[in-house]
């Protein structure tokens, strides 16, 4: 494989390897038995803690269960062949577009360090930490990546793709793209309904952030991220529009980005890239997702979509067939934003 260089909004420009090939298959698991691990897991950590606290010795039995339970969680997604699954999807999307794609630059590392034990001795453990391109990612765009308590859970990216946006080969974009298994038999009767028909308490939480060049130097960095709950009523301190339904979904925010423009001069940028058309556009994407976020960096724009799909939307077979799908509107979407933007 060669390698390849695309524009890139976080480095200018970047030269990867794409990975062109990758091995499909797998045993297809029934959704019940898929969420048999993760309530598994909760329930052993829960009785290991409670056993920490009441019992005198190690808790050996629970702590035996916790690590089957975790063991059950890996052996599944190596029968379901889940990252080969993954792969072989964004490989084929990748062709159809034109696209370069990996997911090596997003792998956790692992990370060996020594730290003291409870009878003081020092022992070596080891922890996955995120790559530097996710840090580097969450540095650029914290209110569309990293936690937002109170507004959403943050961006969890696996891979990655660069190449034309769809129809414009002279215009270049970067996607990254996340999936993970998510519990809701606990949840809300929205958490277990997604909005494609699918219902359940097994699901699949997804995230996809994108990024392409306006065509005009805006001067400014305006984010405009998912409202928090903790931002209401006298909290709520955010610039403004006209529309108070966009103002109640939305957190507005605006700064220069170089010296010797005015605070008004600034609000007057930020107001005018969330035209009415603009913010019809943002609430739409809302309605049919459930977050929905934009930061404007001078030239650069960057969307972000997260919601979820469920039961048996959230099945392998199912994310062949609906995640391209979803990303195909992804890119419809940011296209006509960025009109509305200019």
């Amino acid at each position: 494989m060669s390698q390849r260089r695309y524009w890139d909004p976080f480095d200018g420009t970047i030269t990867i390897t794409p990975i062109e090939t990758a091995k499909g298959g797998g045993i297809r698991l029934p959704v019940w038995l898929k969420r048999l691990p993760p309530l598994a897991i909760v329930g052993t950590m829960l009785w290991v803690l409670i056993a920490a606290v009441w019992a005198d010795s190690f808790p050996v039995l629970p702590t035996i269960c916790a690590t089957l339970a975790f063991a059950s969680l890996f052996l599944f997604e190596k029968l379901e062949n889940t990252e080969g699954r993954r792969q072989a999807r964004y490989v084929r999307l990748a062709q159809d577009n034109g696209w370069g794609f990996t997911d090596k630059l997003l792998e956790r590392q692992v990370e060996f360090g020594r730290a003291i034990d409870g009878d003081g001795d020092w022992e070596r453990r080891t922890r996955l930490q995120k790559s530097e391109r996710m840090l580097k990612i969450e540095a650029q765009l914290p209110e569309l990546t990293t936690l937002q308590v109170g507004a959403f859970m943050g961006a969890l990216l696996d891979s990655e793709f660069w190449g034309p946006l769809p129809g414009q080969p002279d215009q270049p974009m970067w996607m990254a793209v996340g999936t993970t298994q998510m519990e809701a038999g606990m949840g809300s009767a929205r958490t277990r309904r997604d909005g494609r028909g699918g219902q359940g308490g097994y699901g699949q939480l997804y995230t996809v952030v994108g990024a392409f060049q306006l065509g005009r130097d805006t001067g400014v960095r305006a984010a405009i991220a998912p409202e928090s709950l903790f931002r209401k009523g006298p909290l709520d301190r955010d610039l403004k529009t006209e529309s108070a339904e966009f103002n109640a979904a939305f957190r507005i925010a605006g700064r220069a980005i170089s010296g010797g423009r005015s605070e008004r001069e600034v609000e007057q940028e930020v107001l005018r890239i969330l035209t009415p058309a603009t913010q019809t556009s943002l609430l739409d994407l809302k309605a049919a997702h459930h977050k929905v976020g934009c930061v404007v960096e001078a030239e650069v724009l960057y969307f972000m979509v997260q919601d979820w799909l469920s039961g048996d939307n959230a099945t392998e077979a199912a994310l062949d067939r609906l995640l391209p799908e979803i990303l195909g509107q992804f890119q419809v979407a940011q296209q006509s934003f960025r009109t509305y933007v200019e």
